[in-house]
Formats: C-alpha cells, structure tokens, sequence
C-alpha cells in the first residue's frame, strides 16, 4: 500500500509542478501584453496632445465709433487713438481738407480748441504706409485737459519715453498696435513728415529713416518695407515755431 502510495504522488507532483509552471508563463504574457498596450495608448494620447495645439484666444474687436457719431452726430469720426497710462478714448476726425478741424470741435461747431483729425488724404486708415494725425498744444494751461495731443511733450522726458511705448489705434474694422519709436522736435516750415505717398519699397524705408534721424529720443529699430508708420503733430513752443512729432510704427 505504500509502495502504490508514493508511485502515485511522484506523477501528481509532477503534474501539480507542470500546471504552475503553465499558468505562471501564461499570466506573466498576459501581463506584458496588457502593459504594453497601457504604454502604448498612453503613447497615442501624448501624440494627439501634441498634433492638437490650442489656438490662444483673440479678444474680438468691438467697434464703438457708430456710438460716438451717433453721440456727436458726426460722421466725420473715424477713428480713436490710446495710450495707456497717458490718455485713452481720443476720438479722431477727418474732413476733405486739413484746415476745418483747426477750429471745429467734434460737434462740428466754431471751437478755437479744435479736434484732432486724420491727414485728409489717408483713405485707407487699416493699410495706408503712414498715417498723420494732428492736434492743438497752447501756452494756456487752463485749456490744456482739452487737449490731449498737448501730453505728446512729455515725450522728450527719457524715463516718460521709455514707460509709455505703446499706442492703439481703433478704426472702425480694427484696433491696430503701433509702437512709439520718436520724438522729434522741427522747424514748421519743414514738413518732410506729412509724406504719405511712396514711390516703392526702398522710398518708404528712406523716408522713414529720414524721418527718425535727429529725434530727440529714439527707441534702437530697423524699419521693413512691410512696417506702417504713424506721426502725431502737435505745436511746440520752447523754441518757438516749431512742431513735435511723435513716430511710431506699426507692433
């Protein structure tokens, strides 16, 4: 009887050994298949996070100068110029000539102050190479809060220059970035800078770099054919007769 007895458990061990070794090998596959297949997914999922890029988000432009002429009941409004941290909400006139805003506010009544107001000849205010905009200065301190252009001298103050580069300029279809390059102090007689019309590519960066030479401040660029520029004229009076312009090219 024990003779039978261990003949019978050798095999039994055996089998017992055989069906261990069998379900071990299988359950160590498995385990790797389905590990590596959690790899891989995760591998898939960094792909996609890498073939789909966020769009950062634009703030859309919201146009209020139908507001404004509607306020003024003046559709000669056609654009706003800010500075933030100088002045902001400086709404933009533009007649047939530049002559009628010298002494019409935006109400378009008899005013001294005047309104500032685009070149008449800037007919495409989104695009046009260079834009002008002009505006009062006085000696008379009383009226100078009416006269926002007037904030244009502090420019000639390097630490002013250096805080205060950025202006916007709203049109009715975009609110365009510029940054102020220069200030530049000339003779009235001299108007080089109310250029707005170019042979090429070569006559606009000349005239440009014309225009920056000799400024009084000047913020270190290279001006490209594809910049636009913006020049804001104001009167200056130390020393006497002469303008201030402030250059500015398009961001």
């Amino acid at each position: 009887m024990k003779k039978n007895f261990r003949e019978l458990i050798v095999p039994l061990f055996i089998l017992f050994a055989c069906l261990f070794t069998f379900y071990a090998v299988v359950y160590i596959f498995n385990y790797k298949v389905e590990d590596n297949s959690v790899e891989k997914v995760k591998v898939i999922e960094k792909d996609k996070e890498k073939e789909v890029k966020e769009e950062p988000y634009v703030e859309p432009y919201v146009n209020n100068l139908p507001t404004y002429r509607n306020n003024y009941q003046n559709n000669n409004i056609m654009g706003m110029i800010e500075i933030p941290g100088v002045f902001s909400e400086v709404l933009i006139a533009k007649a047939n000539d530049n002559e009628y805003y010298l002494n019409r506010n935006l109400w378009n009544q008899y005013d001294g102050i005047g309104a500032p107001f685009f070149d008449y000849r800037n007919g495409d205010l989104n695009n046009d190479r260079q834009i002008n905009i002009y505006g009062h200065n006085s000696q008379n301190s009383q009226i100078l809060d009416k006269l926002p252009l007037s904030k244009l001298l502090n420019y000639t103050d390097v630490n002013f220059f250096n805080t205060y580069k950025d202006l916007y300029l709203y049109t009715d279809t975009q609110k365009i970035h510029y940054e102020i390059l220069a200030i530049k102090i000339i003779q009235k007689s001299n108007n080089y800078h109310m250029t707005i019309h170019f042979y090429d590519d070569q006559d606009f960066i000349d005239h440009t770099n014309n225009l920056l030479n000799g400024s009084y401040n000047l913020r270190q660029t290279k001006i490209k054919k594809s910049d636009r520029i913006l020049v804001l004229q104001t009167c200056n009076y130390n020393p006497p007769d002469t303008l201030a312009i402030i250059i500015c090219k398009t961001v």
